[in-house]
Formats: structure tokens, sequence, C-alpha cells
């Protein structure tokens, strides 16, 4: 009797141990494969960095999402989505323009018949001319003045030609601002007749910083026109700057010219300058990783920052699932 009591015992016990041990296994095992599923949401996150990292042009030539779908190991798989969800600064911050719409101390160069001033200040504008004949007729009117057509308020920068020899006339203004850094500036006036003549003359609108020339719109690749209707145009002129841009103070030049011509004239107004600081793009990353029946999802932001030496990725963002 007691050697079959204790037959039985011992049958029990066995039965609970070997029950306990494929039970201990089977847990081992879903925790390994779910390891194995955590490390490919992983590689699949490292395939994304290094995508971006040596491809400068992934953004465009896949219209700005990110997609993998790959065999890591023979058991092992991953699927990577991507979406850009910030493209980097889009808010303009404007650089001071003092009188933008030519509309405070209305008034003009001079015009005796001989010997007309070649400048002159008008406000916060300086304003220069010249005629090969320097004489009344034959140097532009140049000034500011209340003008039959304008698109802000009644008065507008002019520059007038009426028999014009190798004439030009320029408004310029010093701001009070360098450049900054890894920054796009854009330059925006608009630009007519002004009704002065019926036809316009040559013009011109440029950046400078200190001494060296930016931009200027006589550069096809800077100038962009849009059509205002009623005569008028804006003049938008757009330039970046690198790590260590030119030095001094940002200066606008505003400029009409005419060969040889017969009532020609420009009107400015509107003058808008702007320039947009360059931010990181920001793409959010969702790997999910898969081992058998087991997957272990990553979702993260990368912070993307670009320049001459090269591109970066930064985790800013880390959840797992």
């Amino acid at each position: 009797m007691l050697v079959l009591i204790a037959t039985v015992v011992g049958f029990s016990a066995a039965t609970g141990i070997l029950y306990s041990s494929k039970t201990m296994t089977r847990s081992v095992f879903h925790e390994v494969s779910r390891m194995r599923a955590r490390q490919s949401a992983e590689d699949g996150l490292r395939l994304a960095r290094f995508l971006i990292e040596s491809e400068p042009n992934w953004a465009d030539e896949l219209d700005g999402n990110l997609f993998i779908d790959a065999d890591i190991h023979p058991d092992q798989r991953v699927q990577v989505s991507g979406t850009i969800i910030n493209l980097g600064s889009e808010s303009w911050v404007s650089v001071p323009v003092l009188n933008a719409g030519f509309e405070l101390a209305p008034s003009q160069l001079p015009h005796p018949l001989f010997g007309p001033p070649s400048s002159g200040s008008n406000g916060a504008w300086e304003i220069t001319r010249y005629g090969l004949i320097n004489t009344g007729p034959t140097v532009p009117s140049i000034g500011i003045a209340g003008i039959l057509s304008t698109t802000e308020g009644t008065s507008g920068g002019f520059i007038r030609f009426l028999v014009a020899v190798n004439g030009w006339g320029m408004f310029s203004q010093t701001t009070t601002e360098s450049l900054v850094a890894n920054s796009r500036y854009r330059l925006s006036v608009d630009v007519g007749t002004g009704a002065l003549a019926g036809v316009l003359a040559a013009t011109s609108a440029s950046v400078y910083a200190g001494s060296e020339l930016m931009a200027v719109s006589d550069d096809s690749e800077c100038l962009t026109i849009l059509d205002l209707g009623g005569g008028y145009s804006t003049y938008q002129v757009e330039f970046e700057t690198e790590d260590n841009p030119p030095d001094g103070l940002l200066r606008i030049e505003l400029s009409a010219s005419s060969v040889v011509g017969l009532l020609s004239a420009t009107a400015f107004d509107h003058v808008r300058f702007e320039h947009q600081p360059d931010a990181p793009m920001l793409i959010e990353i969702v790997s999910t990783g898969q081992h058998g029946s087991n997957t272990y999802t990553i979702r993260t932001r990368l912070m993307i920052d670009s320049d001459a030496s090269g591109t970066r990725t930064r985790v800013v963002d880390w959840a797992e699932e």
C-alpha cells in the first residue's frame, strides 16, 4: 500500500515538473522570438537613418515618404514607413525697411537746366542719378511723389526719363541687419510705370552685404516676377546663405536705366525684405519587426540636419510597443 502511494505521488510530481518545464520552454521561446522581432525593428530604424544620411536627395526621389520592406534574416522581417512632418522653417522674418511704401517725405532732386545735382537723400532712401549729358532734360527725374498708379498708398518712388542718353537712377537703403548663416532671403518690390510713361524702363533690384553683391534681378535664377495687373508686377529676388556669409550690413538697391529712349519710367512701391532661418527637417518613423507570430514596433522622430559636410539624423522621440 505504501509502495503504491509512493508511486502515485512520484508520478504526480514528475508530471508537474514536466508540465512546468514545457510551460517555461514556451515562455522562453516566446520571449526570444519577441527579442528578435525587436532587433528587426531596430535594424529597420538603422536602415532608415542610413538611407537618409547617405542619399541627399532621398526626400525628392521618394516624394517625401520613406518605405522599407525587407527580410533581415531568413525568419525575421521588417517594415519601415517614414513621413515628413516638418519641412524645416516655413516662417519668414521681416528685415526692417524704412519708408517701404514711399509714403513719407515726398520730394525729388532739383531739375535746373544746367548742372543738376546727381545725388541726395529722401528720408531713409539715398537717391542717385546719372546722365551722360548732364543737363536738366537729359538726366532722369527721380524722387518720391504722389503718382496716378500705385499698389500701396498714394505715393511711390519714381525714375523717369524724358530724353535720355545713358541715363540711370537708383534708390538705395542700408538696413541695420547683417546676413544670418544658413538662411534664405527674399527681396520683393512692386514695379510698374506708375502711369508716368507708356514704356517701362530697364529695371533692376539688388541686395548687397557690405560691398558684396548677393543677388540681382538681372540673374534669372534669382528672379521671380508675379503679375499684379494694373501695369504692375512684383519682382522677387531670392538667395541663400551658407555657414559663413559675408560681413557687412545689408543694402537694397532699386534702379532703372535708359540707354537711348524717349519717355520711359519705373515706379517702385511696397518694398518687403525677409529672411527665412534654416530649421532642421523632422520625419516620423514607424519600424515594425516580425519574427514568427511576434511583432515589435518602434515609433520615433528623427531630426535631419544638412549642410556642406553632409546629412545627420538625431532621435528626438522614442516609443516602443
